[in-house]
């Protein structure tokens, strides 16, 4: 269940956000094993960039940031994780942290 929330919501987040690029459309996921970690990174087109306000993406109607990214963080809080969102170059990126 815990993986299901984590990349089902970060990977909604990044398709809602790919179908509103004009030009090239794409996400990338990459998973990688440190030690007694598991890192993950979603990363995907952006036609402008998101605003970030107190480490969370705000949803472009600026109402909030929706219940899916405080679902990815209890979710990653539970494995003394943590998350962290940027932008940069036409690309937003999630990175992810799991302690195993």
């Amino acid at each position: 269940v815990d993986v299901t929330t984590l990349f089902g919501n970060l990977l909604e987040n990044a398709m809602q956000a790919t179908q509103k690029c004009s030009g090239e459309r794409y996400i990338k996921v990459y998973i990688r094993n440190y030690n007694e970690m598991i890192s993950i990174r979603i990363e995907n087109s952006i036609e402008k960039e998101v605003k970030i306000k107190d480490g969370r993406p705000v949803s472009a109607g600026g109402k909030g940031t929706g219940i899916g990214c405080l679902n990815v963080e209890r979710c990653v809080e539970k494995y003394g994780g943590s998350v962290l969102y940027k932008n940069g170059d036409g690309k937003f990126y999630s990175d992810v942290i799991l302690n195993r």
